[in-house]
């Protein structure tokens, strides 16, 4: 029986990295994968390819906020696994949706992101995916005092906001991922 996965880390954590080298090695024993990821993104790779901090490539479907996951897994391909990219950014739909396929189509269902946003609140696709997965695993990463990360700190002219929007694109913003030791540290040396 498949099951729905969820693989979190902070932001650098690897997960990327780590979705593309687990659709690699479906590939290489001969089974069709679909690799999927959310057309809204924090970084400027091309629409159709994932893009890893370490270098490593790999092609991609984009999907916008409506689309039905449905129609476009299940489109008469015989996918053996299928593989999200940035799954925060998932609709609370679109992981019912994936919890469905994985179920009654008995096709994994592995699913990569961040678990929380900078403010320490849960995006709403990972909310839903630590609701419904049948496997949650970390991704371990690591702060830059050497504990754990845990935590996405947003960085804008070198101070760590603690409001705004949810998401934003472009250069300006900087996450780095801290410790729950260092994020209480930033927060306080804010007052």
């Amino acid at each position: 029986m498949a099951k729905l996965y969820f693989r979190y880390a902070t932001m650098n954590g690897g997960k990327t990295l780590d979705l593309i080298r687990s659709a690699y090695n479906y590939q290489e024993m001969g089974m069709d994968v679909i690799v999927l990821k959310p057309e809204i993104g924090t970084r400027t790779e091309e629409i159709n390819e994932l893009f890893s901090r370490a270098g490593v490539r790999f092609s991609c479907t984009p999907f916008s906020k409506e689309a039905d996951l449905n129609q476009i897994i299940l489109n008469g391909k015989n996918y053996r696994a299928v593989f999200v990219d940035e799954a925060q950014f998932l609709t609370k739909e679109q992981v019912d949706q994936l919890s469905r396929i994985a179920e009654l189509n008995d096709i994994p269902v592995l699913c990569y992101g961040l678990r929380n946003n900078f403010k320490t609140e849960l995006f709403e696709g990972s909310k839903r995916l630590i609701e419904l997965a049948d496997t949650i695993g970390e991704i371990k990463s690591i702060c830059k005092c050497g504990r754990k990360a845990t935590q996405n700190a947003r960085l804008i002219d070198g101070k760590m906001a603690t409001d705004g929007a949810e998401i934003l694109i472009g250069d300006k913003d900087i996450y780095e991922p801290v410790c729950a030791k260092c994020y209480y540290e930033m927060l306080d040396n804010q007052n």
